[in-house]
């Protein structure tokens, strides 16, 4: 889900006077409260009078973001700022095992049955594939209903992860649930959860998939990224609440998939054909499934797509080799394989009901 708010005007341009008054206020207490900059931030705040420090310009870019059920792909024109972090620092620590620290800032306008779920979700998740101090440091959440203005300065509304305050050693990790998914008790409303922490595990396992996008060699391959991301998402949702949320909401493959999967490369080419990843998924599963035709268990298809081809740090100008020497077929022969599907959607190729992601991971 990407999208940006329309605020509404606060009035004051009609109060010229007024304006100049707050601007040389706000203006003193910057430098009053300067000193206090390095003071860190408070873990599990909930209270909405205590927001976060405000992020740079140049921090409002998605790096990877999460679409909502209705809404086609998009990305985010925050992508623009990318370049403005090419030589942004950021731990590069292969064989680090020190845990990543979490920093959580959940908004009191989430229900407690959220927050209660939210701390199971990531309890869950930190087991299954912990998050290791290996190419950033620390992730900071920022969570709230969408049926209140933004809460936090500075971040912006949405589902994705981004960089903390210029600092690109901290993961932003952001949630504006939808009020109608709490409402209606849409499994998205936890799924998301799911989805965007698992960009958190890739993004600790290479160190090229940190970089901005527009960086040359960064790694943004999108099917790659947001197609494996949208398998454990289903996955869990599947494996924890007996939800089939693969076949109920990301089930729509485009037919561009059997004659022009390239499009699924891009976040720019595949708008429109992608809707809630359900095209990227679907790449993901044939891969599995084509793996399992070549003599690998489920479970080792699977180990390879999620977690071995990105640890392998496939970067723009290394994905298409490393596939090829991951997978043993070049990426022109797995496209070449998909007309084979015709006629299919991801309900017909899903994972078996006894795989589990511990069995995976």
């Amino acid at each position: 889900m990407a999208y940006k708010k329309t605020k509404t005007t606060n009035g004051l341009n009609r109060f010229p006077k007024v304006k100049y008054l707050l601007v040389i206020g706000l203006l003193f207490l910057i430098s009053a409260c300067a000193v206090e900059s390095n003071i860190e931030s408070v873990v599990n705040t909930s209270n909405e009078n205590n927001p976060t420090p405000s992020a740079t310009a140049e921090d409002q870019y998605q790096k990877y973001d999460d679409d909502d059920n209705e809404h086609d792909d998009q990305h985010d024109d925050d992508n623009e700022h990318d370049d403005q972090h090419n030589d942004a620092y950021f731990p590069d620590d292969p064989n680090n095992t020190t845990p990543v620290t979490f920093t959580e800032n959940v908004h009191s306008s989430l229900p407690e049955a959220w927050v209660t779920e939210y701390n199971t979700i990531k309890e869950n998740l930190l087991t299954i594939f912990p998050l290791y101090q290996k190419y950033y440091s620390g992730v900071v959440v920022y969570a709230w209903n969408d049926n209140v203005d933004d809460p936090y300065s500075g971040v912006q509304g949405g589902a994705y992860i981004s960089i903390e305050n210029g600092d690109a050693s901290l993961k932003k990790f952001v949630m504006e649930i939808p009020n109608r998914e709490l409402i209606e008790n849409g499994f998205h409303r936890y799924s998301v959860i799911v989805h965007e922490y698992f960009h958190c595990y890739q993004l600790s396992l290479n160190p090229h998939a940190n970089k901005p996008n527009a960086a040359p060699t960064s790694f943004d391959t999108k099917w790659l990224i947001e197609g494996p991301a949208a398998v454990v998402e289903g996955m869990y949702t599947k494996q924890y609440y007996g939800n089939n949320y693969t076949v109920e909401s990301q089930n729509r493959v485009h037919p561009d998939v059997f004659t022009s999967p390239t499009k699924l490369e891009s976040h720019d080419t595949s708008m429109g054909i992608d809707e809630n990843y359900s095209s990227s998924i679907f790449l993901v599963l044939v891969l599995a499934k084509e793996l399992q035709n070549s003599g690998l268990t489920e479970a080792e298809s699977f180990q390879l797509i999620l977690r071995d081809y990105m640890a392998s740090n496939p970067n723009k100008d290394t994905w298409k080799t490393l596939f090829t020497e991951m997978f043993n077929m070049t990426l022109d022969e797995f496209y070449a394989k998909l007309p084979n599907y015709s006629g299919q959607k991801n309900a017909d190729i899903l994972p078996t009901a006894t795989l589990k992601l511990e069995d995976i991971f």
